[in-house]
């Protein structure tokens, strides 16, 4: 259940989804800068847009970083696995369950000992998300699809500018933009 209440309709939840919409289409832009009053949804929508993008594509890589190390993990267990652990069977990719999913979920068929691997049984997306700690280097050449900064005009433990020196180039493909953050 929804500490906040029930969802209701509201236009700027469906401009927010539209502006979304534009700058992931947008060859030229790396993505968006979402800023919100408080309690807005803003880490929910976030977080869903995160665990849809990831969910839904092949080889895809999703990241997070916050404003310190303790608040990401709560970010990513709130508003990332809960909901993923609340979508109906059918709308569950296939996951590895062998792994606590404590920091990120892989989208691999679970290992199984001692016996042969069934080829074609089931559709594997080999996705992760994955979250690291606060410091700016810690996706230094990783190839990202996806990567959210929650709050981060709170981080103290690094300078954003800092940090997206890192991410940026995480999310080019040579010249081209191939990520979206």
């Amino acid at each position: 259940e929804l500490y906040f209440g029930f969802p209701d309709y509201r236009e700027t939840d469906k401009e927010t989804w539209y502006w979304v919409k534009y700058w992931e289409e947008d060859p030229s832009s790396f993505g968006g800068t979402f800023n919100t009053i408080r309690r807005e949804g803003k880490s929910a929508k976030m977080g869903f847009w995160l665990m849809n993008r990831t969910s839904t594509s092949f080889s895809h890589f999703a990241g997070m970083q916050g404003e310190d190390n303790m608040k990401i993990k709560d970010f990513y267990d709130e508003m990332v696995m809960n909901p993923f652990y609340r979508l109906p069977y059918y709308h569950q990719p296939q996951y590895d369950t062998n792994t606590l999913q404590k920091k990120g979920i892989l989208f691999t068929e679970p290992p199984k000992k001692n016996k042969k691997r069934k080829v074609g049984k089931r559709v594997v997306l080999g996705s992760k998300i994955d979250y690291r700690t606060s410091e700016p280097n810690k996706y230094d050449q990783a190839m990202l699809n996806s990567y959210v900064m929650e709050e981060a005009g709170k981080t103290i433990v690094c300078s954003v500018k800092d940090r997206w020196k890192f991410v940026k180039p995480c999310l080019k493909k040579g010249i081209y933009i191939r990520g979206k953050a």
